[in-house]
């Protein structure tokens, strides 16, 4: 069974989409793989009202030093960070 539910941004709109909060770009992809980028707690129901050209996505947008820390939350080895890293190794 598929449960609805509500946008995490608006709370107003069923959520059809999933919102990559660390971006899903190629480099990204590259280097941490699909399936760390694609980890459900790097996705967040989102309606399409919100998530169509990220207008309403203030807050939403996670820099690579986030995704970092939430991956050692959970444990995960990380090889070393991109070049356009800006945090700490």
């Amino acid at each position: 069974m598929e449960y609805i539910v509500p946008c995490t941004v608006c709370g107003k709109h069923p959520a059809t989409q999933g919102h990559h909060l660390f971006s899903q770009t190629k480099p990204a992809i590259r280097h941490y793989g699909k399936k760390l980028i694609n980890a459900d707690w790097n996705i967040i129901p989102v309606c399409e009202h919100c998530h169509t050209g990220h207008s309403n996505m203030q807050g939403y947008i996670k820099d690579e030093r986030w995704f970092r820390e939430q991956s050692k939350i959970r444990g995960v080895e990380l090889p070393w960070p991109m070049r356009s890293y800006k945090g700490d190794v």
